[in-house]
């Protein structure tokens, strides 16, 4: 496994506008509208159970957007 990518939609359309960057056993884990605490509760089924030599983590465009509501700083 060299490379897991963790995100939301922008990392999801990925796998369709760019098939090539996951030809040679990259892993797209893009799930659209997805904010930072959801992609953490999947952090472990999705990226360390894999043992990616390299993480790409695409979050926060959701988290602005509220879709899980407003946020506690």
């Amino acid at each position: 496994m060299q490379a897991v990518f963790l995100g939301d939609s922008i990392t999801e359309g990925w796998r369709e506008s760019q098939p090539e960057l996951f030809a040679s056993g990259n892993v797209g884990r893009g799930i659209s509208a997805q904010t930072t605490p959801q992609m953490l509760v999947r952090m472990h089924p999705d990226v360390v159970a894999l043992y990616p030599r390299v993480v790409h983590i695409m979050a926060g465009t959701n988290d602005i957007a509220f879709n899980t509501g407003p946020t506690l700083e």
